[in-house]
């Protein structure tokens, strides 16, 4: 049976096209929400260092803190989930059974991440295991990301090698990151005592400006990463 002229075709769901295009639309908005929540953090650490403040303000600051870093925290796995299904769907399509697996293994991850938070700052100290699996999971990412960004670069596809090389280094310096703020808890406590401890307090604001560096880097690569992925320059 033939359609009629001018007809409108009939709707056709989940196909591969508007699958990619979902896909690239969360991967561009989670830079979005990545920077916002990261500047959020970065304006909200001035007032936690800040004496000036009474220590239930700053106590108040740095709960609302942590709970607002977990977003950037979401957004950098699935960013790599994403972008690992788009490379799949452009560059390896024969691999496409590998995308269910990601993405349940994207959901693990997620659970973990939401987990140890959980139990950090509202149900004691999670089991040692669960920081231990999550950073190796990071290391391991480094690892596996700097391989890829070298295979594509031997493809010449020299953007994408790039993109990659810059998740790696974002996942990397969060590793820093998490290396630095190991005394950020001690010195928070020491830093609300009574009577003030005015050296734990210039302490704590020494650690935030230090803490500063890398997160430059991170912005500086999400900004650089969305730049390659949308406009996929030539080189």
């Amino acid at each position: 049976m033939t359609r009629a002229v001018g007809a409108m075709p009939p709707p056709v769901f989940f196909s591969p096209m508007t699958e990619i295009g979902l896909i690239q639309l969360l991967h561009l908005l989670l830079a979005g929400y990545w920077l916002g929540a990261d500047l959020a953090v970065y304006l909200i650490a001035s007032s936690v260092a800040d004496g000036r403040h009474p220590p239930a303000v700053r106590l108040f600051a740095a709960r609302f803190m942590l709970l607002v870093d977990m977003v950037p925290r979401t957004c950098l796995v699935l960013a790599l989930a994403s972008g690992a299904h788009l490379a799949i769907r452009y560059f390896a399509p024969a691999q496409a059974h590998w995308i269910l697996p990601l993405w349940a293994g994207t959901l693990a991850w997620l659970v973990l991440i939401w987990m140890l938070y959980w139990r950090q700052h509202h149900g004691g100290t999670p089991p040692r295991v669960l920081p231990l699996l999550d950073t190796f999971l990071r290391v391991g990412l480094v690892v596996a990301l700097s391989i890829f960004a070298f295979g594509a670069f031997e493809r010449g596809i020299a953007w994408l090698a790039l993109k990659l090389a810059l998740f790696a280094l974002i996942v990397l310096l969060g590793l820093i990151i998490r290396w630095q703020l190991r005394r950020f808890a001690p010195l928070f406590q020491a830093s609300l005592a009574e009577p003030a401890d005015e050296s734990a307090r210039q302490a704590l604001r020494r650690l935030i400006a230090e803490v500063k560096i890398p997160v430059w880097g991170i912005w500086l690569s999400v900004i650089l990463i969305a730049f390659l992925g949308h406009l996929k320059p030539s080189f």
